[in-house]
């Protein structure tokens, strides 16, 4: 946090220690030419394009926070490195590529699908139950009353 006193984020950034596998020993190219752009804008999805004419390190504005958050370069996965201690960053290869990162948390969908099988039991059960009464209602008037004796 302390370096970010004095750092210059136009072209340095810091990445947590946490994530030295996933950087390795990468060391990014300087390309005044490069560039990334924000295509699409959602609260759950977003879409960039980029262009570097070398591998390159993109810091994006966007908080790091890893539990759902999945992000993929020309639709492969791409691990999103905490960044400047706040934000997201990955490793951006040479060329133009389309950069998408997607909030598709895996527990959001599981209790999507118990909802909603739960939900159509639940409908089913209670046409079940109207349907038995209706039978049942519908017998009882089908039913002749007994004759009255003189």
């Amino acid at each position: 946090m302390k370096t970010l006193d004095y750092l210059n984020t136009r072209d340095s950034a810091v990445i947590d220690k946490r994530f030295q596998a996933q950087v390795g020993n990468f060391k990014p190219g300087a390309d005044s030419s490069a560039a990334i752009k924000l295509t699409k804008y959602g609260p759950n999805q977003l879409e960039y394009t980029s262009h570097n004419s070398q591998e390159g390190f993109g810091v994006f504005s966007e908080i790091y926070y890893p539990a759902g958050w999945e992000a993929s370069i020309d639709g492969k996965p791409v691990d999103i490195i905490r960044t400047n201690y706040a934000l997201r960053g990955f490793k951006i290869p040479a060329g133009d590529h389309k950069i998408e990162m997607k909030f598709a948390p895996k527990t959001f969908f599981t209790g999507l699908k118990i909802a909603g099988t739960t939900s159509t039991l639940l409908l089913l059960l209670v046409v079940l139950i109207f349907g038995w009464e209706f039978y049942q209602q519908m017998k009882r008037e089908t039913v002749p009353a007994p004759e009255k004796k003189k």
